[in-house]
C-alpha cells in the first residue's frame, strides 16, 4: 500500500494570522491518505487526527469558496 502526506500551510489560527514555514511558530495541517479505506482521509493538527469521506470534504471546500460575498 502507497502512503501519501499532504501538508497544508495555515495563515490565521483562531481569527489571528500565522507565519507559515517561520520559525517555531510554523504551523501546518496534514492530509493523510486512509489506512485501510480509500474513499477517508485523515486530518491531522495539534496532536488531533480527524477522519473524513474525501468527497464530503471536496464538496464542503466547492462551497465554501464560492460564498458571494457582500461589500
Amino acid at each position: 500500500m502507497i502512503k501519501v502526506t499532504s501538508e497544508v500551510d495555515i495563515y490565521e489560527l483562531n481569527g489571528k494570522k500565522t507565519q507559515p514555514k517561520v520559525g517555531v511558530e510554523s504551523k501546518s495541517l496534514l492530509v493523510k491518505s486512509h489506512w485501510n479505506e480509500s474513499g477517508k482521509i485523515v486530518l491531522e493538527y495539534g496532536g488531533e487526527t480527524i477522519t473524513v469521506v474525501a468527497s464530503d470534504l471536496i464538496v464542503a471546500v466547492y462551497n465554501a469558496k464560492n460564498t458571494v460575498r457582500f461589500r
